[in-house]
């Protein structure tokens, strides 16, 4: 598929009407694969800055385990301070509002045990915390501020801190290893988990209801192919619980713009409506603008993205960062079709967030240190090649890949998978850049 080229200014009155909603997941995907812990108020600031770009959607935090993602275990801390509970229409914005410390944050070792103790309970059979306050106060503002939860347990302690809440997110896996491997539970298990997350949070209130379906394209673990059959049976069980929104998400950055637009029309063709999907694309091979584009041109408006190209799975090896929100912006404004969404003050967030995460991160594995979102053309090297650049030069059972300045043979194996390809990378043929 071709880098996208800008619209022609014939065309643009057409499309200046096409409206496509960025979901920022830098304060929560961006940061949990980050080693060294980064201050409350640095993530608390983040949020504060990305909210004033015009984002009309924020993932803030994720209630889960401090043993499994450390970096996320200051989570009360977050919804408790009083400039998210000012953003959730909660709050005054006066300062801290009760936020912890961060020594408070390095939980001692039976803390740990206790949040584990939660975290791993029946959600069958768990007592859930009476939450008296219920869903009074709840924002009615155009912003929505959605965290993570991996169980109905999360949900009980999120409402806890902060009644108000007016999104969540859940996740599953339709393959058994990545779903072992991430919520040590089966696909099944998974599923039952998310009905209980969903009627938990519908009683409680909550008005938007996301689900990510990760591994779209492969399991991070076997490295084999994701059947099309069984992304469909978790989208189809997901919105049959009330779902209001499917991010499909690319956990490993394994996709193409060929495969994501096979899994769109296959999805479609079974009756699953376009308008509840979004996608979430990892660059891992420089691919996920051009699969962005493949997913708009195949009727999605729902994009994810991270501000600086931040973040990836910590229980998928070799994940790179998300796509960068500003070459999102960067893509659709530029044809025409808008975001909502003031690129030049997002820049300054990333610029600014990067900068502070310097000392923090341990090397820059996407070595993108520019993040604008005004200047340049997404996709292009500095000699003009396109970095997610494809070929498929077939060669008998065999196709040269090119992908940026890297020519690779692949070896072509025909799988379950309807449509699709184990790719096998066999020799690289060790052209650099």
């Amino acid at each position: 598929m071709k880098e996208p080229s800008p619209i022609p200014i014939s065309q643009k009155t057409a499309r200046d009407k096409v409206q496509v909603r960025i979901v920022e997941v830098s304060p929560r995907d961006g940061l949990q694969n980050i080693p060294s812990f980064i201050p409350t108020q640095t993530k608390i600031e983040l949020i504060r800055r990305l909210a004033e770009t015009g984002l009309q959607t924020i993932e803030i935090a994720s209630v889960v385990s401090p043993r499994a993602v450390p970096q996320l275990r200051d989570w009360r801390g977050i919804l408790g301070d009083g400039r998210i509970k000012a953003l959730l229409g909660a709050g005054d914005g006066d300062g801290d509002g009760g936020i912890e410390s961060d020594s408070a944050s390095a939980s001692s070792g039976s803390t740990i045990s206790s949040y584990d103790s939660d975290f791993n309970s029946d959600p069958e059979t768990e007592t859930e915390t009476e939450n008296e306050s219920g869903s009074e106060g709840k924002s009615k503002k155009e912003l929505t501020l959605p965290i993570l939860l991996p169980n109905p347990k999360g949900l009980t302690l999120a409402l806890t801190h902060t009644p108000s809440l007016n999104a969540i997110s859940l996740f599953i896996s339709p393959t058994e290893p990545f779903s072992k491997t991430n919520t040590n539970c089966s696909v099944s298990e998974a599923l039952t988990r998310a009905s209980a997350i969903t009627h938990a949070a519908r009683k409680a209130g909550v008005e938007h209801l996301r689900a990510y379906i990760s591994c779209i394209f492969s399991d991070p673990i076997t490295h084999c192919p994701t059947p099309l059959r069984s992304v469909l049976h978790c989208t189809q069980h997901l919105l049959s619980l009330g779902i209001d929104e499917i991010a499909l998400s690319d956990t490993d950055g394994s996709g193409s713009p060929g495969l994501t637009t096979s899994l769109l029309s296959y999805l479609t063709s079974h009756g699953i409506p376009v308008g509840k999907l979004a996608c979430h694309f990892h660059d891992t091979r420089g691919a996920a603008v051009q699969n962005v584009w493949a997913a708009f041109e195949a009727g999605v408006r729902v994009f994810d993205g991270s501000v600086g190209g931040l973040g990836g799975c910590p229980f998928a090896p070799g994940a790179k960062g998300n796509v960068d929100t500003c070459a999102l912006v960067r893509l659709f404004e530029g044809r025409g079709i808008g975001t909502g969404v003031d690129g030049e003050m997002l820049a300054e967030v990333g610029g600014w967030v990067r900068g502070v995460l310097g000392g923090y991160m341990d090397g820059d594995s996407d070595g993108n240190e520019e993040s604008g979102c005004v200047a340049g053309k997404e996709g292009e090297d500095g000699e003009g090649k396109s970095t997610a650049q494809e070929s498929d030069e077939k060669h008998g059972d065999m196709t040269t890949t090119t992908i940026g300045r890297r020519t690779m043979h692949v070896a072509t194996l025909t799988t379950a998978r309807t449509g699709g390809h184990c790719w096998a990378f066999s020799r690289s043929l060790g052209i650099e850049g």
